[in-house]
């Protein structure tokens, strides 16, 4: 029967982490496909600006504002809105 002996070398391995591993994955695809890299960034930016502007319609959408509020009360309409 063999007895193995294992090395120093193999046993003080350094053991990355994972966010290395990923910063190695993603740092070596921007470098070698640069057209991809760059359209996913763009696609990236395009999504987070219509999120935003998405969000500013929804809050302005769902806020009334004092003028609103006034000319309702002018008319003579009565409601209450429950959120």
């Amino acid at each position: 029967m063999l007895d193995t002996v294992f090395t120093k070398n193999i046993n003080t391995k350094k053991k990355y982490s994972n966010f290395e591993i990923l910063w190695k994955l993603f740092s070596n695809i921007a470098a070698k496909n640069k057209r991809l890299f760059f359209l996913g960034s763009f696609f990236s930016l395009a999504t987070a600006i219509i999120n935003f502007n998405i969000s500013n319609n929804m809050k302005n959408a769902l806020v009334f504002s004092k003028t609103n509020e006034e000319h309702i009360g002018k008319a003579g309409y009565k409601f209450s809105i429950y959120l």
